[in-house]
């Protein structure tokens, strides 16, 4: 589904050049679910945006499934739209609409009616046990109902692949293992940098970045 083939990514600081990706290689496929842990400022999430496209490697190679080179700007802008789904560490939420248009406005970006994406976005509120809030404004949201909407708005998008970025880290243990049971049970492929062992529990291969690189994790 996805191939990394020695990803390397450095970053200039006040010290000098900081490596944080070190000839980093991984095989994606399709229904895996890969977990990801590290100590902070390791490079995890940088390794995320990569495989977002939304951050370019330094070297390496990035290739989908059909062998498309992602490391050409273009087609990693198409690969994202197509096959992509983010829930980022920071919550990036419009503060000023409803967690419902928060939710649809996403999937009438995808080509989705108006009344179909509400439907939809309601369906996986209510999964989520947050009908109550559809029509609250974001900005008036705690960070954990923050979280939970962020993981609700990739939900209901079904992307080929899901990257979260420590989703249940503002979460309660209720709240955190609903949405847990919610990601195991959906069909994408999950990549998921967690320090949660709960998220580790859901993923069939696991891993600890180290050193700039993956290593299997003992």
């Amino acid at each position: 589904m996805l191939q990394l083939n020695n990803i390397c990514k450095s970053f200039r600081t006040n010290q000098g050049i900081k490596t944080v990706l070190n000839n980093v290689s991984l095989q994606v496929k399709k229904g895996d679910r890969i977990w990801i842990a590290g100590e902070s400022g390791c490079g995890k999430t940088t390794l995320l945006n990569i495989i977002a496209g939304l951050v370019k490697a330094d070297s390496g190679l990035m290739i989908e499934r059909k062998g498309i080179d992602l490391t050409d700007e273009s087609n990693r802008a198409k690969y994202r739209y197509d096959c992509i789904g983010v829930v980022p560490q920071g919550i990036c939420l419009i503060s000023q609409y409803t967690v419902l248009e928060n939710i649809s406005f996403v999937l009438r970006m995808h080509q989705m009616s108006k009344e179909q994406a509400e439907k939809k976005a309601l369906n996986v509120l209510q999964k989520l046990q947050m009908e109550d809030l559809a029509f609250d404004q974001v900005k008036r949201l705690s960070m954990g109902q923050k979280q939970r909407v962020a993981i609700a708005r990739v939900l209901a998008l079904e992307p080929p692949i899901i990257l979260a970025d420590e989703p249940t880290s503002a979460l309660d243990d209720s709240s955190s293992q609903l949405a847990l049971n919610l990601l195991s049970n959906v069909s994408s492929t999950l990549i998921i940098v967690s320090h949660d062992r709960d998220v580790a529990s859901i993923c069939n291969r696991r891993y600890r970045f180290s050193d700039g690189t993956l290593r299997d994790f003992v």
